[in-house]
């Protein structure tokens, strides 16, 4: 295995439409421009941008990349290629041959986070075929609002800063293409894009292996859980939290199932887990029990699931239903409405983290969401560009 040990800090936006200037502020950070502000960052991006209808496009953020490092021989462009793959490779060309963390584009046009390491087979820079194993990804969406972001500041407390996905989640649920600003050919819909923004190098990476999965669960979910910790031990064998995470005296609870509203008829399973002085949640794909995920320091959102993080004293339903009864004006529609059996959701400005489900209640056409840190909401908006 060859790992790409690029690192990026972490932090979180400072309001629902940073993501953008978010994802800057971690790239400049990685350079050792500390002490950005991201309002200004924002500003930058938006006034750069080449459609004005976006928060942050990949134009507007590559501007402000560019003008932020002048005169230090770096330089950065918008990367835009019409294949995922193609992509893909571009960030992992980043991470491998400029020693830099990539922005992507990810949940189609919604969002901006950064690829912060990849994990692959062998060192893609030898030129031979390579499996991408491992993203370590650094996503700005989380509960917690600062805007006193300093080299030791609290974002690196978080346990968002540290969730590592495989390709093939990637590919599913993630780096899904946009399109931005390809034609409209013979009045076909335009061609997906798959962005990044990146240094302006040509990449010379070719493209990973496609990825596989069973299409059928080999093991119950628990099982399937404790496999796919070990293998992603054997992946990572140098590193001490992965050891201490999934060791011999590892305990796991019992796994949440989610419902994606996006891909209906899909959900993942959520097991937390508590090793030696090491938690988290790992995460699996419902149809066929494949290794998602995993978030180390998940106990934020095993807290948020439940009154005290113990899923055996309150079911996540019952928690949802006294969250919803909370909001007084709400009371008489909890009563009657129909809750969702499961945990629901789908990447939306309410939630653009897949570790911040909500509960789901129905009362005839009316819906209620009920994020697990107990905000409300009567619907999930899900068609905004580069929050």
């Amino acid at each position: 295995m060859a790992f790409s040990n690029v690192g990026c800090p972490y932090h979180i936006q400072d309001t629902d439409h940073f993501c953008g200037a978010a994802a800057a502020m971690m790239i400049l950070e990685r350079l050792g421009q500390t002490g950005q502000r991201q309002d200004v960052l924002y500003e930058s991006n938006h006034d750069n941008n080449r459609k004005a209808s976006w928060f942050t496009d990949p134009f507007g953020m590559s501007a402000t990349l560019r003008n932020s490092t002048n005169g230090t021989g770096r330089t950065f462009n918008a990367h835009l290629p019409t294949s995922e793959p193609a992509g893909t490779a571009a960030i992992v060309d980043s991470l491998w041959n400029r020693n830099l963390p990539a922005a992507a584009l990810v949940f189609k046009y919604q969002h901006w986070l950064v690829v912060a390491d990849v994990e692959t087979s062998v060192d893609p820079r030898s030129g031979d075929p390579y499996d991408l194993l491992l993203l370590s990804i650094r996503n700005p969406f989380w509960l917690k609002r600062t805007i006193a972001h300093q080299p030791q500041d609290e974002c690196r407390s978080f346990d968002p800063a540290d969730e590592v996905i495989s390709y093939s989640t990637w590919i599913r649920d993630y780096f899904t293409g946009a399109a931005f600003d390809s034609p409209v050919v013979n009045g076909r819909e335009p061609a997906l894009q798959f962005i990044s923004v990146r240094e302006a190098a040509a990449p010379t990476v070719r493209a990973p292996k496609r990825p596989t999965e069973p299409a059928a669960p080999l093991a119950s979910v628990q099982e399937s859980a404790r496999l796919a910790a070990a293998r992603f031990r054997e992946l990572r064998p140098q590193d001490e939290r992965t050891a201490k995470a999934f060791g011999n005296r590892t305990e796991w609870r019992a796994p949440v199932q989610i419902e994606r509203l996006d891909r209906p008829g899909t959900w993942d399973y959520l097991n937390f887990f508590e090793g030696d002085g090491v938690g988290g949640v790992l995460a699996l794909r419902g149809s066929n029990h494949a290794f998602r995920s995993v978030q180390f320091d998940g106990h934020e959102t095993l807290r948020l699931l439940t009154d005290n993080g113990d899923l055996a004293r309150q079911t996540v339903v019952e928690r949802g239903e006294d969250l919803l009864r909370a909001r007084r004006q709400l009371s008489s529609f909890a009563r009657d409405a129909q809750r969702t059996p499961n945990l629901v959701w789908r990447p939306c400005r309410q939630s653009l983290s897949p570790a911040l489900p909500f509960h789901e209640f129905k009362k005839g056409r009316q819906r209620y969401y009920v994020r697990i840190d107990g905000e409300v909401f009567d619907q999930l908006t899900h068609h905004e560009m580069g929050l």
